[in-house]
């Protein structure tokens, strides 16, 4: 399925650059201030990783391994490092997965994409026991910057992180035809994680599915 996806991919990285950028402005005043609430960490108390016996039996039990970027998934798509999309406006440092299901069919292709920001900077100057805080401000963000957009989201999780869930239609220049976005947004250990499904048909079956199957790994 060809698909132009730079409109909605760009559209994905001004909602995580905002959102971002909003986050560190209010964690520069509320993170540093004394507060009656504590912090709760139940999200974060994931520092160590793995052990390897455990990665050995995630492959056993047909996971595929993203050990650099923190996170296992299971699922009928092999996702690959995928170097083509370039010039999507982002402002952090990325890797992009993608896999791609009856490729170069419009009406039966799907394409899968899972874009891994590494969102460090931030955290800069914030204490750990501060991140659930801040990731919590950087969340409410971007559900906002949706709702500015007119983008209805619903919440979800996945492996116990708050996940947001969105679709959006585009309708291609050339051939009239329309292009329908499922995604979902989270963050775990200060990377954002964006996963899109890109298909002419609706998919949040199948997104909820992946998502599901995600699990994070340290």
């Amino acid at each position: 399925m060809k698909i132009n996806t730079l409109f909605i991919t760009t559209l994905a990285s001004v909602l995580l650059s905002s959102s971002c950028n909003q986050s560190s402005n209010m964690s520069q005043t509320e993170v540093q201030s004394d507060t009656i609430n504590q912090v709760n960490d139940n999200t974060l108390d994931t520092t160590a990783l793995v052990n390897k016996i455990d990665i050995e039996e995630f492959k056993k039990l047909g996971y595929q391994i993203f050990e650099d970027d923190n996170f296992v998934i299971k699922t009928n798509h092999s996702f690959s490092l995928d170097n083509s999309f370039e010039g999507d406006g982002s402002t952090f440092p990325y890797k992009i997965y993608a896999a791609y299901k009856n490729k170069g069919d419009f009406e039966n292709g799907i394409m899968f994409k899972i874009k891994i920001d590494n969102i460090e900077a931030d955290y800069k100057n914030i204490e750990r026991k501060d991140y659930s805080k801040n990731t919590k401000s950087f969340m409410d963000n971007y559900k906002k910057n949706l709702t500015d957009y007119n983008i209805d989201y619903s919440n979800s999780t996945v492996d116990k992180e708050e996940a947001i869930l969105y679709q959006m239609n585009q309708q291609e220049p050339n051939t009239g035809n329309t292009i329908r976005q499922t995604a979902a947004f989270f963050v775990h250990e200060r990377k954002s994680y964006y996963l899109q499904i890109t298909s002419s048909k609706d998919q949040e079956k199948e997104l909820k599915m992946i998502l599901n199957n995600i699990k994070f790994i340290r």
